[in-house]
């Protein structure tokens, strides 16, 4: 307080300075959104200029002889061409008449997939100036025209399904009382199944195509699962204790002349036959550990195909050599490998962060399907169907979900030509022409 002449005058209190100081702030904004205003007008931020690829998406699957739609848009640059590519070719071409601008243009094209297989597609625009701006290429997954059977748990119990490889024609086959698992299926389409009911013994079960109804297959109070067929749908391979332990038996189709055709020390399981029918391989149990055996189709001359500290199980015997896939951890991580019917030239095929197994072979022994450890779901509800070609090349996923989708078996594959043998000429190049300088007019017919 300043006291003069009898008056008492206030200072400038705090709560004054803060308003002055708020107003000044507001007028040095103002200012400054008006400076932003002019020199945005005098210098506008540069258009959009790009091509875009607005079809197909990312990672989109189709079958052989499917149709693929190749879309792509230039925005905010003038282009006179575009060229639609698959892989290394172009498959489509459409040029504009001049002079050309800068406004939307848009073109598009069908693809047929002439092989399976990984494809990347991509587009690329031509300017006025000679330049090139492309997309970033996406992928395209073709798989083979085929068909197979699984167990999945998407409506609770495991349940038999079939679709086909590009995930189309989805529908359950079979669900009985309790869990229905690991079909087999032979060449004329014939299916055994295991059925096993709550607090019950498995039993193997056949599943009539026409009508969709299964029968007991064979009754029997002992334990029987993971059949297998022979390749020429006589004999079924199949697990059974009824002699105290797992061992490996085989019957007829019919179920009769069923005999033992392992006698292993623990226990015997997973069979699979050889492609001539000579040899039944199977996984073998012994001092706790699991490795893969073969024996012949009598039960004699019995050979030991591995021999390692780690687990090595899940045998798949191919259906045109005498190639075995099978499943082991010894690098840390269950993976799919490949070896010969002697137990030689061993490869590793897969390579999952979280495991991948049951490999199949397709009829024509070129693909593998099989299940990874790489979905959304927890635990074996990570389960999904992959595919890939025989040596391990272009993995394919097939199915992607929060549920268990396990244990395929084949029901048909159409053989296709692959790209050592159709050659360039089955994607053909599409163009547009004009019959002047200028691309000026009508495209000529």
């Amino acid at each position: 307080m300043e006291e003069r002449a009898g008056i008492v005058r206030p200072g400038f209190r705090l709560y004054q300075w803060l308003i002055l100081a708020a107003l000044a702030a507001a007028v040095i904004g103002a200012y400054g959104i008006l400076i932003h205003l002019v020199v945005s007008r005098l210098n506008p931020p540069a258009p959009h200029r790009e091509i875009i690829l607005s079809s197909p998406a990312e990672g989109a699957v189709v079958a052989v002889g499917g149709s693929v739609t190749i879309q792509a848009e230039s925005q905010g640059i003038d282009v006179r061409r575009i060229e639609l590519w698959v892989d290394s070719a172009p498959v489509h071409v459409a040029a504009r008449s001049l002079p050309v601008d800068d406004s939307p243009w848009t073109v598009t094209a069908e693809w047929t997939a002439g092989w399976p297989g990984l494809h990347h597609i991509s587009a690329r625009g031509l300017t006025p100036a000679g330049e090139m701006i492309s997309t970033p290429p996406r992928s395209v997954m073709v798989v083979p025209d085929g068909e197979i059977l699984f167990t999945s748990n998407r409506e609770g119990a495991y349940a038999l399904y079939r679709m086909r490889l590009d995930g189309s024609g989805l529908e359950r086959v079979f669900a009985g009382l309790g869990d229905s698992r690991e079909p087999a299926v032979n060449q004329f389409g014939e299916v055994v199944f295991v059925q096993r009911l709550a607090g019950q013994h498995r039993s193997l079960w056949a599943l009539n195509s026409t009508d969709r109804q299964a029968r007991v297959w064979k009754e029997e109070m002992a334990n029987l699962q993971q059949p297998a067929w022979s390749l020429d749908g006589q004999r079924l391979a199949y697990v059974s204790d009824r002699n105290g332990s797992d061992q490996v038996w085989t019957a007829r189709a019919d179920g009769t002349d069923a005999r033992p055709l392992t006698t292993e020390s623990s226990a015997a399981g997973q069979p699979c036959w050889s492609y001539d029918g000579a040899h039944v391989v199977y996984s073998v149990r012994e001092d706790g550990n699991w490795d893969i055996a073969r024996t012949g189709a009598d039960g004699t001359g019995r050979v030991p195909l591995t021999s390692s500290p780690a687990v090595d199980w899940q045998p798949a015997c191919s259906p045109v050599g005498d190639q075995v896939a099978f499943v082991s951890n010894r690098t840390g991580v269950f993976q799919i490998y490949v070896m010969d019917m002697a137990g030689s030239s061993l490869r590793q095929l897969t390579d999952f962060a979280g495991g991948a197994e049951q490999p199949r072979w397709s009829p024509d022994g070129s693909w593998l399907v099989f299940v990874g450890y790489a979905g959304q779901g927890e635990g074996l509800n990570g389960r999904e169907l992959f595919l890939m070609r025989s040596d391990g090349r272009e993995v394919m996923r097939l199915t992607n979900n929060l549920v268990d989708d396990t244990e395929p078996a084949w029901l048909s594959l159409t053989a296709v030509q692959g790209p050592e043998t159709a050659g360039a000429a089955s994607m053909a190049l599409e163009a547009v022409y004009f019959d002047n300088m200028t691309c000026s007019g009508e495209p000529s017919t």
